[in-house]
Parts: structure tokens; sequence; C-alpha cells
């Protein structure tokens, strides 16, 4: 990417890739709006929901172990099957955030 053969190419499609991430972010907003909807119904209440979108810092695992370090009860994560290679060399987000956070429940959501 620090090519300067390809910066006039990245250049020429900075709008597009400004519109994915911006699709990204609507996606990801809709999927927390779902969530909320999805736990008022089962009768949490309002006040005891808390959502959260940050930028990642240093990668998703640490950020969310990190995370669960600020008086957090409970990790609710969800679990995307990776393959078994994969998964051996490189371990999941959920596995580690699961190994690493202590004295914070752990709720792996299939």
């Amino acid at each position: 990417m620090n090519s300067p053969e390809l910066t006039p190419y990245f250049k020429s499609q900075q709008s597009a890739f400004c519109t994915m991430e911006d699709k990204k972010k609507e996606l990801v907003e809709n999927a927390q709006d779902q969530a909320k909807k999805t736990l008022l119904e089962k009768g949490f209440a309002e006040a005891n929901i808390h959502i959260k979108l940050e930028i990642m810092e240093e990668g998703i695992a640490r950020d969310i172990i990190k995370e669960a370090e600020d008086g957090y009860d409970i990790v609710v994560i969800g679990r995307r099957g990776t393959s078994g290679i994969k998964e051996f060399f490189f371990g999941s987000t959920s596995q580690k955030v699961l190994n690493a956070v202590e004295d914070v429940s752990v709720f792996i959501v299939n």
C-alpha cells in the first residue's frame, strides 16, 4: 500500500473506500439496534443495556479484554466459526477473551 505506484489508484478509489466504511458502520449500528431491541423484548431494563462502538486500537481481543477490565459484570461475545487449522494456530477472538478476562463472566453466543 505504501508503493508510489499504487498511490494514484488509492486516491482515485478514495470515495469508494469511504462509501464502504460508511456501509460497514451502518450495518454494525443496525445489528446493535437489533440486539438492543431483542434484549428489551426479553425483559432487560433499558438502563442496564450499554452498547459501545470503538475503533480498534491494539487488536480485537485485546481491546475487548481491556474494556472488560473497566467494571463490567459480563461480556457477551459472538462465536464465528473459523477453520480448525486457523483456530489452532491463531485462536479465536472469543477464546482469547474467555481465557484472559478475570473477574468478569464471559457469555459466548453461537
